[in-house]
């Protein structure tokens, strides 16, 4: 075998290798076990858990704002290096709180989750820095 066919054969190795399956509890640190998170911005703070339930990252918490104005909870996802569409999960105008529920599909070890907090419900122009869920 050539010297060039052996360095092909090991690249295409090691990419098949990489593209195997994997259970979320296969990542170290990555399992059913709770993990907080927690984003402000402003009077706003969105707060809770996340978790996976098979192959579903779920977050889950409240968000509460003490002033006027509106602030919502949005998450992002990642896979295989391409950020997709930022979702808006809850919205809460004026004083009070709300439930934030996030279940997204999940496939590691190739994708990434993150949520922040941002001013009105219409963008993420104006957020919170983004907080990593993984």
């Amino acid at each position: 075998m050539s010297a060039r066919m052996r360095t092909s054969v090991a690249v295409l190795a090691a990419a098949g290798a990489l593209a195997l399956p994997a259970t979320p509890a296969a990542a170290e640190g990555v399992g059913t076990t709770a993990v907080t998170w927690s984003v402000s911005l402003g009077t706003a703070k969105a707060e809770g858990t996340r978790r996976f339930e098979g192959t579903s990252l779920v977050a889950e918490g409240r968000l509460s704002n003490t002033g006027p104005g509106c602030y919502s909870v949005w998450t992002q996802v990642t896979h295989d290096f391409v950020p997709g569409p930022a979702v808006r999960n809850a919205t809460l105008c004026g004083p009070g709180a709300v439930d934030v529920l996030v279940r997204r599909d999940y496939w590691l070890p190739t994708m990434t989750g993150r949520i922040t907090v941002c001013e009105g419900s219409a963008n993420t122009a104006t957020c919170a820095p983004w907080k990593s869920l993984v």
